[in-house]
This record gives structure tokens, sequence and C-alpha cells, in this order.
């Protein structure tokens, strides 16, 4: 990804970091389990690698990042939806997906989803 990078504009989208992120609970918690990623992350952020823009998802707080908050790094907290609600309420031309937004719509959301 360094090479890749080098010193060119970018827009790099990160969907889902959670996936490589640790979540138990803990002094680790929300740090990303990959070093050669955090490392790249760090670097990123604090505009030693290439100039552009990273734009990352997680469930979990980027803890790997937290000292450059404020400086280079802005979070948006989202709503903490349930993962099945997140799941029905993306956009998406399946027909499948589209019936059972359709059917949420008219029958209020899952069961045990408090919305």
């Amino acid at each position: 990804m360094r090479k890749a990078i080098g010193n060119r504009r970018f827009l790099l989208v990160l969907d889902g970091l959670e996936a490589v992120q640790r979540g138990a609970r803990g002094e680790d918690f929300g740090k990303t389990a990959a070093p050669l990623l955090a490392s790249i992350l760090k670097e990123l952020a604090s505009g030693k690698l290439g100039t552009g823009l990273s734009l990352i998802t997680s469930r979990l707080p980027l803890t790997d990042l937290a000292d450059l908050r404020d400086r280079s790094v802005g979070e948006i907290p989202l709503e903490q939806r349930p993962l099945e609600l997140a799941r029905l309420s993306r956009v998406s031309r399946r027909p499948a997906a589209a019936q059972a937004r359709r059917r949420d719509q008219r029958d209020g959301p899952p069961k045990g989803c408090d919305h």
C-alpha cells in the first residue's frame, strides 16, 4: 500500500475496519490487529504518506489514531443500529433487498430492534 500511494493524491476507503480490530474490552480494545496496517494508517493520518483523504468505517473506536484526533483525524459517530436493521436499510438494487425494505416500512423494524 505504501508503494501504491507513494506521494500521490488519493482517496482511500476502508469499510468495516472492525474485522481487523481487537473487539475484546481492555487495553487493546479498538486497536488494529495488523501492525503493518496500523503503521500505514498512522502515516496517512500524520501526512507522512501521500496527500489525500482516508474514510474509514468501523463499529469500534480507532484507538490507534487517538493521539491524532482533533489534529488530522475526525470522528463522526453514527447512530448505533442493530446489525440486522443496518443490513435492511442499505440501498440495494437487488429485488430481495427491495422487498425486505418495503416489508419493513409497512410492518416496522424486525423483532428485537428498539426503533
